[in-house]
């Protein structure tokens, strides 16, 4: 293919953004309730009676209104998780209303263990209880004492003044961080999904929450654009939970024993770690650059430090001369403890310069060449 000389327009250096983090604390407002005293999820006003545990949390809650009667209602003030084997106590707060007649009532917070044995249970004094009104109670759970591998299911009950009739009840259980090592392969396959790390209530019952990291879109290729930057846009991918989004370190590594970047620190088996960064929007994750860098605008050598000529810039480039010598290059993004449940795992990824459509004219299909009118 002939190649095509176009004018030179720019030389553009674009900034990293900082990463952003999903999973704020849940915005809860009680619908019957216009006074603004307390705050609660909304009311949903189909009929609820005693519920299991539901693995799936849901980012919207339906309502509609009722002329006469409230549905019952179950919130907490927020999520609560991720917990670890050997975490301190915490404190639990449930508020609740139930479409049920003015009687005695009992309140109730049992755990069961993995075997699904009660190792654990706490109980209130006897109230007196109105119908439709709303109510709240407050717990200790004992997690340093009973949370295991095995993990814990929690049960809030209502119970009658006398025996142990349950009149409601909601549960929900949870395990602590697998920290785990996943094959990269496996999760280009299916999705990871963790199981629940924490629970919360919605206004109508006890739900687990958990995390989906979805790796399926990230390509097996890096870019280099036709200003020799090594992109990232194609390494991407989602992320969905209540939890926001974390991890303890990424890393971008290749080996140069070609010695293409003289100025970049390099193990002791030639290797370069450079430092990534994860940019999350609204669950669409990305990777950037934590580190700046020094280039040289003339032969775009990088450096990690300043060189007399060197300019600024949050990219990183390959040198001119260098990008056939790239060419199918391995490289590696490790990930340490990514998500609630700390998964950890290795991406791997091509560069291959036959992709390159633009660039200079001696490595490119397209060039750029310079001019002026």
């Amino acid at each position: 293919m002939a190649k095509l000389p176009l004018i030179i327009l720019a030389f553009i250096l674009p900034s990293v953004y900082s990463v952003n983090k999903i999973g704020s604390p849940i915005i809860i407002v009680d619908p019957n309730n216009p006074s603004g005293s307390l705050s609660f999820p909304p009311i949903s006003f189909s009929s609820s009676s005693a519920s299991s545990s539901s693995k799936q949390p849901s980012s919207s809650i339906s309502s509609s209104s009722s002329n006469n009667t409230y549905s019952d209602y179950i919130s907490t003030a927020g999520i609560y998780g991720p917990y670890h084997v050997g975490d301190e106590d915490f404190s639990v707060s449930f508020n609740y209303r139930l479409n049920i007649s003015n009687q005695s009532i009992k309140e109730r917070l049992r755990l069961l263990d993995g075997n699904n044995e009660v190792v654990h249970a706490e109980t209130k004094a006897i109230k007196e209880y109105a119908n439709n009104s709303l109510n709240n109670v407050s717990f200790n759970v004992p997690i340093s004492s009973f949370f295991t591998e095995k993990g814990l299911t929690i049960k809030f009950e209502i119970l009658k003044s006398s025996g142990n009739y349950i009149l409601k009840g909601h549960e929900a259980k949870f395990y602590p961080p697998k920290h785990q090592y996943v094959n990269y392969q496996t999760l280009k396959q299916n999705p990871y999904v963790s199981q629940n790390l924490g629970f919360y209530a919605d206004g109508t019952s006890l739900k687990g929450i958990y995390e989906t990291i979805d790796f399926r879109e990230i390509g097996d290729y890096l870019d280099v654009d036709y200003y020799y930057r090594l992109s990232l846009k194609n390494v991407k991918f989602r992320y969905e939970s209540l939890f926001p989004l974390e991890y303890k370190n990424i890393n971008l590594r290749f080996n140069d024993k070609e010695n293409l970047f003289p100025y970049v620190n390099h193990d002791l088996h030639n290797d370069i770690n450079l430092p990534l960064v994860l940019e999350n929007k609204q669950g669409a994750v990305s990777f950037a650059f934590k580190d700046k860098f020094y280039v040289n605008k003339r032969t775009l050598q990088i450096s990690e430090t300043y060189q007399v000529g060197y300019a600024l810039t949050s990219d990183f480039y390959l040198p001119i001369n260098g990008k056939k010598i790239f060419n199918d290059k391995n490289l590696f993004i490790d990930i340490e403890d990514l998500g609630a449940d700390k998964m950890s795992t290795t991406i791997a990824v091509k560069y291959d310069v036959s992709k390159s459509l633009m660039g200079l004219c001696h490595d490119a299909e397209h060039c750029l060449v310079g001019g002026t009118k």
